[in-house]
């Protein structure tokens, strides 16, 4: 029981201070979106929230990495010491040894499914959320920062003075329409925003529609208002053309289990109504990505078990000197796991590609973790 106790609190105390340090390497990578967001015109409450709801992004990498750095060190020195050969003269196995670090990673293990299922997916939504809520508070911000403005279909000049967010004068705005297909035209000598609306002066709105008798040039509609006001909400919606979609990512678990079950129960009735490609191929899609997400979080809650497997296995030592071919090695296995975790989810809409991506570094892992165990079980280096 005391050998018990100390394995495990070696264990997790090394993997506590390496999640700790991860999380602070990992979220610097994300210092560019947070410092977007509070240029946006947050206050500093909802920058700090921001900035908290970052944390469970990069949990679900960090302790996987933390838990393979522990059980390295852990095992390596026991080995030096001579401390595996002791206890094992002693009568106890290889796998008594190391079953309360596996416990411990299982457990572990656990925790990281529950944060990348529940605790990322909340946090997710959240920073979408409050993003839209800036925003949409303070639109005028996408109107004088040449930055925010770069989006797709979006172009903005302003040829008068203006206030980051309050006015702007003698402006220029060219976007695209996906009503109509065509980039819409808006020029307004002055817009002013305050906390509900927009207040435009001398606008004119040029907007291009298709010709239905398709002669070759398109009708062009052109509105001249003297004075215009439209809600906040409004002007974002156009100038960011957003549109509202269930994202799984975005889901906790149980949320995701009932969009599972719904999106497998429009295609079946799609098959069952004998639609045509153009119908099940979308259906099918959405349904491959739902199955993707549930394999991707069983993966990465149960890569903190397989690492900590990896670093106990090519931890151990019968001699005193440790190869650093087996370094090499760990570091091999574990980076074909991160490239393919992030390239799968470039393939979520084609299953069998992102469950490959996903599981096949998994059984690499566990492989190569139970053969090394096995020779060193028997005493070959």
């Amino acid at each position: 029981m005391v050998l018990f106790r100390y394995l495990l609190f070696e264990f997790l105390k090394v993997t506590f201070f390496c999640v700790v340090s991860f999380i602070a390497i990992l979220i610097s990578t994300r210092l560019h979106e947070i410092a977007q967001f509070a240029a946006m015109g947050a206050n500093s409450t909802a920058v700090l929230w921001f900035f908290l709801y970052q944390i469970p992004y990069v949990i679900p990498i960090a302790l996987p990495v933390s838990a393979l750095i522990s059980a390295l060190i852990l095992t390596q020195r026991l080995s030096s010491h001579q401390e595996i050969t002791a206890l094992r003269a002693s009568g106890m196995s290889l796998r008594t040894i190391l079953t309360p670090v596996l416990i411990g990673a299982a457990f572990l293990s656990l925790f990281n499914f529950y944060v990348a299922s529940e605790l990322a997916s909340q946090s997710h939504m959240t920073t979408r959320l409050l993003e839209h809520q800036i925003k949409t508070i303070n639109p005028l911000l996408l109107l004088n920062n040449k930055q925010l403005s770069k989006m797709k279909g979006l172009y903005v000049h302003t040829f008068g003075p203006s206030r980051i967010g309050e006015h702007a004068e003698d402006l220029v705005i060219a976007f695209w329409s996906k009503q109509n297909q065509r980039i819409n035209l808006m020029a307004a000598k002055q817009l002013t925003a305050n906390l509900n609306q927009i207040d435009g002066r001398q606008v004119t709105l040029i907007t291009g529609m298709a010709n239905e008798e398709d002669q070759g040039y398109d009708n062009l509609y052109l509105e001249n208002i003297h004075h215009l006001t439209t809600p906040v909400e409004d002007l974002y919606r156009v100038l960011q053309k957003t549109v509202w979609h269930i994202n799984p990512d975005y889901l906790k678990m149980t949320l995701l289990l009932h969009h599972a079950e719904s999106e497998w129960d429009q295609l079946q009735q799609a098959h069952a109504a004998h639609a045509g490609p153009e119908t099940l191929m979308p259906l099918q899609r959405h349904v491959n990505k739902v199955m993707a997400e549930f394999i991707r979080r069983f993966s990465v809650g149960f890569s903190v078990f397989s690492f900590t497997l990896m670093g106990l296995a090519f931890g151990l030592s019968l001699g005193r000197q440790f190869k650093s071919q087996k370094i090499a090695l760990v570091i091999l296995l574990a980076s074909i796991f991160l490239a393919c975790f992030f390239v799968a989810k470039g393939y979520d809409e084609q299953l069998a590609p992102a469950v490959a991506l996903y599981l096949i570094p998994q059984v690499l892992i566990i492989a190569a973790s139970v053969w090394k165990l096995a020779r060193v079980s028997r005493g070959i280096e």
